[in-house]
């Protein structure tokens, strides 16, 4: 698994998708019966070859500004510094560059409404792609382990329990106190409190549902 939290995860656009069967030996694609595609790339590489000396300056018209002006606030206020956020950390990056994409293949001059709201669901599909991906997970390798194990266990672990056969009485007490946290943090697992009959309360941890 790539580190999730060392910016590689974040400038990758992922795309969930399922095979619908075999296809050893895939029928070639022939061009020629799409005249339509062909003719639309012909346009935009003619556009852009008369001006390649100096290159072109997109901005954003009045309408897809104010859109934008709104949208960039809402994606980065939702963000809450988990480990599902640092892999969507550039979705605003990556939605200008999508929408200049779409720009250019429309053969308009500036990035207009329509093309901002098309590179975001392009971008809403990859954001929850990589939800799907990667919401189990968190960049912490023991945090992961002790994930696994509570899916294990309807009723819980205990914190002793969790050093005990998750960490085989090795891991220092830091350690696990950062995994434990991040597991917390992400939203994946909870702690309760318990009653002893002698000593302190027992620590106890739930996969959250």
């Amino acid at each position: 698994m790539v580190d999730l939290n060392n910016g590689m995860a974040n400038r990758i656009l992922w795309c969930a998708a399922r095979r619908t069967g075999d296809m050893p030996n895939a029928d070639v694609l022939d061009w020629k019966d799409h005249p339509a595609i062909i003719e639309q790339l012909k346009k935009i590489f003619r556009q852009r070859s008369r001006n390649m000396a100096e290159p072109a300056f997109f901005s954003r018209n009045p309408d897809s500004k104010n859109y934008w002006d709104t949208l960039y606030r809402k994606l980065n206020a939702e963000k809450q510094n988990s480990t599902i956020d640092a892999v969507l950390a550039r979705d605003t990056s990556h939605i200008l560059k999508i929408a200049l994409i779409f720009a250019i293949a429309d053969l308009a001059s500036s990035i207009e409404l329509q093309h901002l709201k098309a590179a975001l669901a392009v971008i809403e599909f990859c954001r929850d792609s990589a939800r799907w991906i990667f919401g189990q997970a968190t960049g912490n390798k023991l945090a992961n382990n002790i994930l696994l194990a509570l899916r294990r266990s309807p009723f819980g672990l205990t914190r002793t329990a969790i050093q005990n056969d998750v960490c085989y009485r090795t891991t220092p007490k830091s350690q696990l106190d950062a995994a434990l946290a991040e597991l917390a943090k992400n939203n994946l697992a909870k702690m309760t409190l318990e009653d002893a009959k002698k000593g302190p309360r027992i620590e106890r941890w739930f996969l959250k549902r």
